[in-house]
């Protein structure tokens, strides 16, 4: 039977894990990428009523650690504050959730950048993922074949339940979420804004993995937004969801560097990645009460807008390094293209001439670069691009195939 020890019995294992998870937390030296952990979350159980995580406190002011993550001031001296000794659980009771239970998680998810953020909750021993919730198969392609989304998938080879309603703002769909009886909702690119009842379901709140340093790059693409911006860096960012769109409070972020051969496709799914090593880090902590969620600065926010086909269309006019960021923002969909004696032809690998001079959408050639076409400022040089209706190549295998593409102005 269990039986919960008094203050004075805690005192002599209190003491002993404290010292033994302090000098660990001591220890700590942080570098990019890394997340600064709870180093008390064994010890003390913070004691949050359950609408806490769903109506976060707004008394602390984000600090920002020389990682790039961030915490709320003074988290550990709250923790402590609020918290009281437990002593030691019964063997069953899982240090989670203070029951007998794993933390009983729903997944929702769509693409193959999502994914990852599955396996870090399926492999996790404290969690046990009820569900997978994505949308509906589709036809895709030219041949129209249904196809399902990868989460789907991957839950299916897991094991995991599968659920593919096509809406979840009715009564029937709350009411089948929270049969899962869920203790947390993860979401990660599943697509849809989730109504109030599916928001109100589980007692720990949904969190939500986006791929931006929000505020900054709210929205549906802000992979592409920060490309186009021309920010020197992004990062990943662990989220309470609310009723709007990318404006719940804050838990936890990780920064990463953009590089210059970073483009949308392989960018997005680094994000995820880190976003899938973040959650394992973050939820214990969140759940154990050592984590703040803050309100977002809405005075910071920019936003980004759903990609369509036009957004690839290459303006001459403008200066090449902006040209350069369309085409990695773009890639692969819709990508950077213009047209030629009435083709498409897509820009596949470009890259920015500082100093050289053409025309607006001249074509040229240069010493260095077989295609180098004039833009608003500088020169843009295509090391691989294809013609419509034939395989991609080459800059000097094209000029070879197609001698009179230089000089040509293109569309």
């Amino acid at each position: 039977a269990y039986h919960r020890p008094s203050m004075l019995n805690c005192v002599p294992l209190a003491i002993t894990s404290f010292f033994k998870n302090f000098a660990q937390a001591l220890e700590f030296n942080l570098q990019p990428g890394q997340t600064l952990v709870n180093p008390f979350a064994s010890l003390f159980r913070a004691q949050f009523p359950a609408k806490f995580h769903r109506n976060p406190a707004v008394d602390r002011k984000a600090a920002t650690f020389p990682s790039g993550e961030w915490s709320p001031n003074g988290r550990l001296r709250s923790l402590r504050r609020r918290a009281r000794c437990t002593g030691v659980l019964p063997i069953g009771i899982h240090p989670m959730t203070d029951d007998h239970h794993p933390l009983r998680a729903i997944f929702m998810g769509t693409p193959q950048f999502a994914v990852p953020a599955l396996d870090a909750l399926a492999a996790d021993p404290a969690v046990e993922v009820v569900a997978a919730y994505t949308p509906p198969d589709r036809r895709q392609g030219r041949g129209r074949a249904v196809a399902s989304p990868p989460v789907k998938l991957r839950a299916q080879e897991l094991g995991i339940a599968v659920e593919q309603p096509a809406t979840l703002r009715n009564a029937g769909a709350v009411s089948r979420a929270a049969a899962y009886a869920p203790d947390i909702i993860v979401v990660a690119a599943y697509g849809r804004i989730l109504p109030a009842g599916v928001l109100d379901l589980p007692r720990f709140g949904c969190l939500n993995l986006h791929p931006s340093l929000l505020p900054r790059h709210r929205g549906p693409s802000p992979v592409a937004g920060a490309i186009l911006a021309g920010d020197d860096a992004t990062g990943v960012t662990v989220m309470l969801l609310d009723e709007g769109m990318d404006t719940g409070p804050l838990v936890a972020q990780r920064v990463r560097p953009i590089l210059p051969d970073d483009n949308a496709e392989t960018l997005t799914a680094e994000l995820f990645r880190d976003g899938a090593d973040l959650l394992g880090q973050v939820i214990p902590v969140w759940v154990s009460g050592g984590l703040d969620a803050v309100p977002q600065d809405g005075e910071q926010a920019t936003y980004t807008s759903r990609l369509e086909r036009g957004d690839g269309v290459a303006d001459w006019t403008r200066d090449a390094e902006s040209l350069w960021r369309q085409q990695r923002a773009y890639s692969p969909w819709p990508g950077l293209h213009t047209s030629w004696e009435g083709k498409e032809v897509k820009l596949l690998e470009v890259a920015p001439i500082p100093g050289g001079t053409a025309d607006p959408g001249t074509v040229i050639g240069i010493d260095e670069e077989p295609i180098a076409i004039g833009a608003g400022g500088g020169l843009l040089a295509v090391r691989r691009l294809q013609l419509e209706g034939r395989r991609p190549a080459e800059a000097a295998d094209f000029v070879r195939g197609y001698p009179h593409f230089i000089g040509a102005m293109l569309g």
